[in-house]
Parts: structure tokens; C-alpha cells; sequence
């Protein structure tokens, strides 16, 4: 091993050599290449970027750090990346800590074109006051079926997932959590969200016109069959459906306080629930604010404790 070397190339399980900075790793990398972190990286303000190259990148239980704009890791052309952690504490993270305000570029992976990325370990994070976890600008798929993304800023522009570009996110596993707005939230163009069993996703959002998840577009969709989706807030929505689709299945919906867990926002959104469990302790569990159909059939279970007169579970 080369001395003060950071990053290692595995194929195979096979060592390819050992690099003293991550940009010099991805560019001698291969597809279908590790690159293990070796020790902890600092890259300032200086991102990576990798194009066309299908990797993983293996947390090792290390933590890359970036302070700066346009994402610590930028996903560009096809390029494939999986994020995971093989170490046994698993503790290997991905941190943006930029403290810039009102804007989303400063995340720690930014994607572009076609660019798609798997989280299957560790921790991709942002910890200041309102960078972004990852932002897909391209319309490539985000897949999170282990580890956690996450953002711990409480300006409005600090989300888990931001995707102005459109594209896809499937939760089948981890966390995605957002501390003080939206943990998932499309924006400019549709896309489609999927959550599944084993996904948890949260937030502790407190905006009358925001949510855990916000559905923006008119042909955006969130499909649920599985997992939890909650805010842990005192008030706050959990699924905020703008203008698009909400299909539920299966899962578990959660509101806290006066909180509600689905408000259907306008003549153009819909809410379609026909299994699991959509509830509010004190707030409406299903909040019609337009004129947009809600469906409920099968064994769909809606609960609220609302004592208020003039409202309930569904409103």
C-alpha cells in the first residue's frame, strides 16, 4: 500500500492499487470497480466527478467531507453509482457541510443526464443549515434500499432527495429523513416515487404548504405498498399531493399533533386508498383542500382522534 494512500481499487475482490485522492481513484477506476475508502477524506470545496463509469463506492466505515458547491460526488452522462458500508460498524459517511443559503447545488451527490445512484449503505448527509443530501437533475433513478440519506438543516431548501429534473425514486429499505422540511420533493418536471417495505421515511417539517413528501407535478406520482412515512412534528403534513397522483396500498402513514398525514391540495390531485393505515393523532387524517377525488376501497384504515366538531378523519 502506498503511504498516506485514501482510497483503494478493488475488482473482483482483487486489489488494483491504492491512490492518495479519491478524483485520481475514479479516474483509474474501471466499470464495475470498488472504490474502498482506505481513511477519512476532506475535499474541501473541490468536488469529483464521475462520468460514464458504472462503480461503488464502499463508505468502509470512513466519512468523506465537502464544504462547497455542486456536490461533493457529481453523477454526469450514464454514470452508476452504489453507495455502501462493508465495515461492522457500518458508520462510513457522505457529508455536505456547506452552510450556504437558498441553495440546492450544495449537496453531496448532485446528478445530471442519465446519471443513476443506489444507496445500499452508510450515511449520505447533509449537516448544515440547508444543504441538500442528493439532487437529481437529470432523469436518471435515485434507489435507497439501505443506509440513510439525510439533511439536517431547517432552512426550506434543506431535503434528503430533491429532484427538480425529474426522473424516479424507489425507497425499499434505510432512511430517508429531512429535519426541518420536505425529506422527498420534485419540483420542475414529474416523477415517479415508490416506497416499499422496509423504507422509512420522515421528517419533522412544520410548513402549512409542505410535507414529509411533497407530489408537486400534475403527472407526478407516489406509489406506497409498504414501509412507514411520518412526521414527527408537532403539526405538519405528512404527504402533501400539490397537483398529482398519491396511490396507497399497503404501509403506514403517520401524523403527529395536529398534524395531517394526506392533504390533497388542489382540483388537480388525486388520492387513491385501498390498503394500509393513514392516521392523525389530533389533525385530520385525510385533508381535501380542493376539489380532487379521493378514493378509498378494500381494507384501507383511516384513524383520527380529532375531537374538533366541524372535522375528522376525513375532511
Amino acid at each position: 500500500m502506498r503511504q498516506n494512500s485514501v482510497v483503494e481499487i478493488v475488482r473482483e475482490e482483487v486489489s488494483q492499487g491504492t491512490y492518495a485522492n479519491l478524483a485520481a481513484a475514479i479516474t483509474a477506476a474501471s466499470d464495475g470497480d470498488t472504490l474502498k475508502i482506505l481513511a477519512d477524506i476532506n475535499l474541501g470545496g473541490d468536488g469529483v466527478t464521475i462520468a460514464d463509469k458504472s462503480l461503488t463506492l464502499d463508505l468502509n466505515d470512513n466519512i468523506i467531507t465537502h464544504n462547497g458547491g455542486f456536490g461533493a460526488i457529481q453523477l454526469t452522462g450514464s454514470a452508476d453509482l452504489t453507495v455502501t458500508d462493508s465495515s461492522t460498524n457500518g458508520g462510513g459517511k457522505l457529508e455536505e457541510t456547506s452552510s450556504i443559503m437558498l441553495s440546492y447545488r450544495y449537496c453531496a451527490i448532485h446528478m445530471s443526464d442519465t446519471s443513476t445512484i443506489t444507496i445500499s449503505g452508510g450515511m449520505v448527509t447533509a449537516t448544515d443549515g440547508c444543504g441538500v443530501a442528493i439532487v437529481n437533475e437529470g432523469s436518471g433513478s435515485i434507489t435507497v434500499n439501505g443506509g440513510t440519506v439525510s439533511s439536517s438543516g431547517t432552512d426550506e431548501t434543506s431535503h434528503a432527495i430533491y429532484c427538480p429534473g425529474g426522473g424516479s425514486i424507489e425507497v425499499s429499505g434505510g432512511k430517508v429523513s429531512a429535519a426541518g422540511t420536505s425529506a422527498i420533493l420534485d419540483y420542475l418536471k414529474p416523477i415517479t416515487i415508490t416506497i416499499n417495505d422496509g423504507a422509512v421515511v420522515t421528517s419533522a417539517c412544520t410548513s402549512d404548504g409542505s410535507g414529509t413528501i411533497i407530489v408537486g407535478r400534475e403527472d407526478s406520482e407516489l406509489n406506497m405498498a409498504g414501509g412507514t412515512v411520518k412526521n414527527t412534528a408537532a403539526s405538519g403534513n405528512v404527504i402533501f399531493n400539490r397537483n398529482g397522483t398519491v396511490n396507497i396500498s399497503g404501509g403506514t402513514v403517520s401524523a403527529s399533533g395536529s398534524g395531517m398525514a394526506v392533504r390533497n391540495n388542489s382540483s388537480k390531485s388525486s388520492v387513491n386508498l385501498s390498503g394500509g393505515t393513514v392516521s392523525a393523532v389530533n389533525g385530520c387524517a385525510i385533508y381535501n383542500y380542493g376539489t380532487g377525488k379521493i378514493t378509498i376501497s378494500g381494507n384501507a384504515t383511516v384513524t383520527s382522534a380529532n375531537t374538533k366538531a366541524d372535522s375528522g378523519s376525513n375532511s
